[in-house]
């Protein structure tokens, strides 16, 4: 028997659609020091499909479905994953024609960071109900996740004709389109989602992001300006207002809001980076030294911190320290778009000392 979703058992991907593949406390980072993806905690939670149903509707089947997921999912969200998993595979084997179980399956994989075994598992429930748009939305959320954006946003774009009211559905592939540097696709698309959720803070956030992708800071700045007044308590609101002022050459505004998601959040690494970064660019080096080796201290691999720390110490003529900082980021990040003016400038400053390079 092919049953229709029931409210009770699917998962809520609202928080997913702004973070795609970031795993709880994750901050990427631009090299702007601006924060375009960020990780949250993620629990199983029951999710309202688009049709509700009438309890009275169910077959005695579905209701005992429904209490058996609610049993697993509170199961997961106490930590007992594994044998959270090991219940839904087994529900697979009891009911092998209920795309729920295959749906509820997936996700779990999918949250464990299992993503093939999700994709197996959401072929299924699709298999079995292929007009449901949450299943192929679960399905680009997997692709995503393994870096195969074509898949991805085949699945996303089937998701939105089977359900085009869904703002999450757009915010995810706005957030693809942003990774893929297709931002103009991006925006366009995070208008549609900005329609269904006018007073949603993180679309405002993450169409700033695109602006000044495209260095079109004005417009990023009211944007920004827009989800901080949405959502005061978010720092990387701030964090990346700072950094648009800094790009536009605003240096006292942009050091405010670094301060201001330090209010916030004393341990925000990108602001303790920024701030440190922008005192080294104003030559204030014994201020900006703490910061950012307070930046490393939390992320041992940030080998821009190591950089700018090299430069504080290069400009305040202590030679061996700068070469000690330049080395560390050259090793932790051999690819980096800083090495060619790190390689030169060690040549440099071995010259200055009066050492060969084969030395180090």
């Amino acid at each position: 028997m092919k049953t229709k979703l029931l409210p009770i058992l699917t998962v809520v991907f609202c928080v997913f659609a702004v973070c795609l593949t970031v795993t709880a406390q994750t901050q990427l980072s631009d090299n702007d020091g601006s924060v375009n993806k960020t990780g949250q905690s993620v629990a199983l939670q029951p999710h309202t499909v688009q049709e509700q149903y009438d309890p009275n509707s169910l077959s005695q089947e579905e209701l005992e479905l429904g209490r058996q997921f609610g049993v697993i999912i509170n199961m997961f969200n106490q930590g007992k994953k594994e044998q959270a998993l090991a219940a839904f595979k087994d529900m697979a084997i009891k009911y092998p024609d209920n795309a729920n179980v295959f749906y509820n399956l997936s996700v779990t994989y999918y949250l464990m960071d299992k993503p093939y075994e999700a994709l197996d598992a959401i072929a299924q429930a699709i298999e079995l109900m292929p007009q449901v748009a949450d299943a192929h939305y679960q399905r680009g959320m997997i692709y995503a996740s393994i870096d195969n954006p074509v898949q991805a946003v085949s699945s996303f774009m089937r998701a939105i004709e089977l359900n085009p009211e869904s703002p999450y559905t757009y915010m995810s592939l706005g957030k693809l389109y942003f990774e893929e540097r297709q931002i103009d696709e991006a925006i366009d698309t995070y208008l549609k989602a900005l329609e269904l959720l006018p007073g949603n803070p993180a679309i405002y956030y993450d169409m700033a992001n695109c602006y000044k992708a495209k260095q079109q800071y004005q417009t990023a700045v009211r944007f920004y300006q827009k989800a901080i007044e949405l959502d005061s308590s978010n720092p990387d609101y701030y964090n990346n207002l700072g950094t648009a002022y800094r790009s536009m050459g605003i240096l006292d505004d942009a050091m405010l809001q670094f301060n201001q998601a330090l209010t916030l959040d004393k341990n925000y690494n990108a602001s303790i980076y920024n701030l440190g970064d922008l005192l080294r660019e104003r030559h204030d080096f014994e201020r900006a030294i703490p910061f950012l080796k307070k930046s490393i201290e939390n992320d041992p691999n940030h080998f821009y911190a190591y950089n700018s720390l090299g430069l504080c110490y290069e400009q305040m003529g202590d030679f061996e320290q700068a070469i000690i900082y330049y080395e560390k980021s050259l090793k932790m990040s051999p690819q980096s778009d800083w090495n060619t003016e790190a390689k030169a400038r060690l040549k440099l400053l071995y010259q200055k000392l009066g050492k060969s390079e084969s030395a180090r």
